[in-house]
């Protein structure tokens, strides 16, 4: 959490929202009670201006940016010449910005990597920790001059402010009622709807097909050249993906670090490995993990060195064609 939010949380006296894990929700049905507004204190907007900018991220990312129009957020990823992720990003056009919504961890090196390319273009790229990013789940009516996106086919959404629309939204939810929580509450649906965030932790580790990038809009593959497109394309036009980002369910409260290893408990194999993880409020685990295809299918698959710890595959809301 940068010092921006821990100041405003403080001044809304909202600081006990870091460790809240409050509301109801199934994530096997992946459904709730109602909606809710979020926090979403661990993310940072890496912000995109001029002339040029589309044609230069156009250049450096997955996604094709002509799809983050008329309040829609976007998936996308900027990956190696192998077509590895260095890190992914929701993408919005926001006042006459580009904006990248990214974890805080995540916002510098995706800085570093871009600023010795932009420099040839007519575009400004900077960090701005000035805005807050705000989730929602369902479909809020905050006050109307609040720009909200709908992140895919799913009930989330996303939302940026400056800190005197921040204080408005915070006073909006008072006088309705509207549950206003922590950002892992917005998180967990996030890993329920199937959509991945990558981490410092597995940096160039992933292909976006293997996080399912291909079928949520986070890739566009019809827009022209960025680094790792050839790898990309080939696997999309010739090749099979043989690992996918499944939604699985622990029955108990476990730390599980991103790259945990899953065991096919029948052959002793590794069937894949943890993406991202949620300890949910029920003494339950959600997990974001990326399996083989082949082994997403059984019953048999449980955490490494961890015998109680049998996940259960979820139903994503999307299919997964190829």
């Amino acid at each position: 959490m940068n010092e921006q939010w821990q100041f405003f949380l403080d001044s809304q006296n909202l600081s006990h929202l870091s460790a809240e894990m409050a509301a109801d929700f199934d994530p096997a049905s992946n459904t709730s009670e109602g909606s809710f507004i979020a926090c979403l204190t661990d993310w940072e907007c890496l912000s995109f201006s001029g002339p040029d900018r589309h044609t230069f991220l156009q250049g450096q990312v997955t996604c094709d940016l002509k799809g983050a129009t008329g309040g829609k957020a976007i998936p996308g990823a900027q990956c190696n010449l192998k077509g590895r992720a260095y890190g992914t990003f929701i993408a919005i056009e926001h006042n006459d910005t580009t904006l990248l919504l990214m974890p805080q961890e995540q916002t510098s090196y995706f800085k570093d990597l871009l600023s010795k390319f932009i420099v040839f273009s007519k575009a400004d790229m900077a960090i701005d920790k000035d805005l807050y990013i705000w989730g929602a789940l369902a479909t809020p009516s905050p006050p109307n001059r609040l720009n909200w996106y709908v992140l895919g086919d799913t009930q989330l959404q996303l939302c940026v402010t400056t800190a005197a629309e921040a204080a408005e939204l915070v006073a909006y939810t008072k006088s309705t009622n509207t549950p206003l929580l922590a950002a892992q509450e917005w998180h967990a649906r996030r890993l329920a709807a199937g959509i991945a965030m990558t981490s410092t932790q597995n940096r160039e580790q992933w292909i976006p097909q293997e996080l399912n990038y291909d079928l949520i809009g986070g890739i566009g593959f019809k827009k022209g050249c960025y680094k790792g497109q050839e790898v990309i394309a080939r696997i999309h036009y010739k090749g099979q993906v043989k690992q996918r980002a499944f939604s699985c369910l622990l029955s108990t409260a476990e730390t599980t670090p991103t790259g945990t290893s899953i065991i096919d408990r029948v052959d002793g194999k590794t069937a894949g490995q943890v993406v991202e993880s949620i300890t949910l409020s029920k003494n339950q685990t959600l997990l974001l993990c990326c399996l083989k295809t082949e082994k997403a299918v059984l019953s048999t698959l449980f955490l490494e060195q961890k015998d109680a710890s049998q996940l259960r595959v979820l139903q994503l809301p999307y299919a997964i064609t190829k």
